[in-house]
C-alpha cells in the first residue's frame, strides 16, 4: 500500500509543479509544460498497481467499477466537448476565462468526476488499499483545486476574479 500512496502523493506533487511552471511561463513565454501529464501518468500507475494487486478475477464488482470509471471519463470529456472550448480558458493557448457550458455553471466540475472515478476504481479493485487511495487522492484533489481557485488561476487566467464572483465554486448555478 505504501507504494500506491507514494504514487498518489507524487502525482499531486507533479500537478503542483505544473502550476508553478505555468505561472512562470507567463514571464518566459514558454508553452511547454510536461508536469500535468506526469501527474496523470503517476495517478494511472497507482490505480493500475492497486487493481492488479487486488485482482481476483472478472466478476460483477470488477466489471461495475470499470464500467462506471469508463462512463465517468466519457461523460467528463463530453462535457468539455459540449463546452466547445476546453476547460478553464476560452481557447487553447488563451488566458481568457471560459464562461461557457459547464464552466458557466460551476468553477470546478471535474471535482465531481474525480470523486466518481476514484470510487469506481476502488470498487473495481475491491480492496482496502483501493478505498484508502481513493480517499487520499480525493482529499489531495480537493486541496489542489482550492489552491488553484484562490491562487493560481488568479495569476494566469484573465477575468478569473470576476468569474469567481459570478459562478459557484462547487455548487451549480442553473441560470445565468
Amino acid at each position: 500500500m505504501l507504494i500506491s500512496i507514494c504514487l498518489g502523493l507524487a502525482a499531486f506533487a507533479a500537478f503542483s509543479l505544473f502550476e508553478f511552471v505555468r505561472a512562470g511561463s507567463l514571464r518566459t513565454g514558454s508553452r511547454y509544460n510536461i508536469w500535468f501529464a506526469v501527474g496523470l501518468t503517476l495517478l494511472t500507475a497507482m490505480w493500475v498497481l492497486i487493481i492488479i494487486r487486488g485482482f481476483r478475477g472478472i466478476d460483477v464488482q470488477f466489471i461495475s467499477g470499470i464500467l462506471i470509471a469508463a462512463a465517468t471519463v466519457v461523460w467528463y470529456v463530453k462535457l468539455l466537448a459540449v463546452a466547445g472550448k476546453g476547460n478553464y480558458t476560452a481557447d487553447k493557448g488563451s488566458s481568457e476565462v471560459n464562461t461557457e457550458g459547464i464552466y458557466g455553471m460551476c468553477r470546478h466540475p471535474g471535482f465531481y468526476a474525480f470523486i466518481i472515478l476514484s470510487g469506481a476504481l476502488a470498487l473495481a479493485a475491491g480492496t482496502v488499499e483501493g478505498v484508502v487511495c481513493a480517499a487520499l487522492t480525493v482529499v489531495l484533489n480537493s486541496a489542489y483545486i482550492i489552491v488553484q481557485d484562490v491562487y493560481w488561476f488568479r495569476i494566469y487566467i484573465n477575468g478569473y476574479e470576476e468569474y469567481r464572483k459570478k459562478v459557484p465554486f462547487l455548487g451549480f448555478r442553473i441560470r445565468k
